[in-house]
């Protein structure tokens, strides 16, 4: 028994995924515990433009942050004619120009427009822009940290941003001040809190500061540019929803629709511990030239599992839902069944997809994205009014259904080749 504890740890991968699942469980539990807080204490219309306003900042993220940070994690892995250090100051400083620009041309935009197009407050907005690239540059540092397995700094980093705003909120809870303004200040405190712990790090560690150099600017848009087209086409399959929800029903709908997904999100957190684990450990094997069909294995282990959890998930959330949120979300029940098994297709995505950023397939990747999108917006655009927050739900699910099962197609060409390849170089 004991030798097969130690072997179980002794497996990077799992280990890894167990430790960034608790990291994760002790993340995602102070927001759990501040939902029912939220949903109380905001009136479903103030939730509904808070759920805006953390879209906004999703939306922004491939603009400003630039999938950069995958840029330097690819990179620490392989090596070229440019160091490492070089390359995280170029990605600093794009995030930075980048986030300037945006605020600037924002801030000369009259605020009925802003809301006119993101339907929340132009102060909001400009908000968001600064916590964009916040998150930005702390994915750089917390990536860099992923890949050296230094999971202790990782989580303290992780856990203390998180223990910080729900510290931030307790108090608001207690002085009764809990009000969308004063929520959206303490967390922006707190983001701007740890990025410069983040940019301390940096400095310190890979002597970071501005750098530029054309050649190896180049080189990192032309990494960056299909990641960021994806993850912009996947951002808006997954959250113009919210956006359209407000346009042609109401903010109130939004809320109880955000709250919905909020719940079921404490179930991503599986998905995302692992993908975390996963994306390092596969790059190495990847350039270790480990045989396809045991990355196959693991792959279907993976997605096994995580099915049972969600089945196991549904049946316990479908009796607890009103209790955590208050009856007034009650609309939001029959969503649960639909997000569920959507998160289950972005896991096997996500299985798939790091395969494909490896081999340099990226464009792919934004080409299925593309395809979610179009989808996700036409039957949004053309039926959300008629058949309400539910019909978004099931859009959900299908968009992740297109996209992981093109993604699962191109990766099986992709290790095919390799093993073919390995099998004749092995000759």
């Amino acid at each position: 028994m004991l030798q097969r504890i130690k072997a179980v740890f002794s497996n990077k991968l799992l280990s890894n995924s167990v430790i960034y699942t608790l990291i994760s469980f002790i993340n995602k539990g102070f927001p759990f515990f501040l939902l029912p807080i939220l949903t109380r204490s905001l009136s479903t219309h103030d939730y509904g433009e808070y759920a805006l306003f953390r879209a906004t900042t999703s939306l922004l993220l491939p603009f400003i942050g630039f999938n950069l940070s995958e840029y330097v994690m690819k990179n620490y892995f392989t090596k070229d004619e440019y160091p490492l250090s070089k390359k995280i100051s170029i990605s600093l400083m794009v995030n930075i120009v980048v986030c300037i620009l945006v605020f600037s041309i924002f801030s000369l935009i009259n605020g009925d427009m802003v809301y006119d197009f993101v339907h929340i407050h132009k102060k909001y907005f400009l908000i968001a822009t600064v916590i964009t690239l916040c998150t930005s540059v702390n994915n750089i540092e917390r990536n860099l940290l992923r890949s050296e397995n230094n999971t202790k700094l990782y989580s303290i980093l992780v856990i203390g941003q998180t223990l910080s705003f729900f510290i931030g909120v307790m108090a608001l809870f207690f002085l009764h001040k809990i009000e969308l303004d004063l929520l959206i200040y303490v967390e922006l405190s707190t983001f701007l809190l740890f990025v410069l712990v983040s940019i301390v790090l940096l400095t310190k560690k890979y002597r970071a500061t501005f750098y530029y150099d054309k050649k190896l600017l180049k080189l990192a848009f032309l990494f960056c540019l299909p990641l960021v087209t994806n993850s912009l086409f996947a951002y808006i399959f997954s959250l113009s929803d919210r956006f359209i929800m407000a346009n042609e029903l109401d903010t109130k709908s939004v809320g109880v629709y955000n709250a919905t997904v909020q719940l079921v999100s404490i179930l991503q957190i599986l998905a995302v511990s692992f993908n975390t684990a996963w994306t390092p450990f596969v790059y190495s094997k990847l350039e270790q030239k480990i045989n396809p069909t045991k990355l196959k294995k693991v792959q279907l282990a993976a997605a096994t599992t995580f099915l049972l959890v969600c089945i196991v998930f549904y049946i316990g959330l479908s009796y607890s839902f009103e209790l955590i949120v208050s009856k007034k979300y009650a609309e939001g029940i029959p969503l649960l069944k639909w997000l569920i098994l959507g998160n289950f297709f972005q896991l096997l995505y996500w299985l798939n997809s790091t395969i494909l950023i490896y081999h340099k397939q990226n464009w792919y990747l934004a080409i299925f994205s593309f395809s979610s999108m179009v989808l996700s917006l036409g039957l949004n655009l053309l039926f959300l009014q008629k058949y309400g927050i539910e019909f978004a739900s099931i859009v959900f699910l299908i968009s992740w259904i297109v996209i992981a099962l093109m993604t699962f197609v191109k990766s099986e060409m992709i290790l095919k080749k390799q093993n073919l390849h390995n099998n004749f170089s092995g000759r």
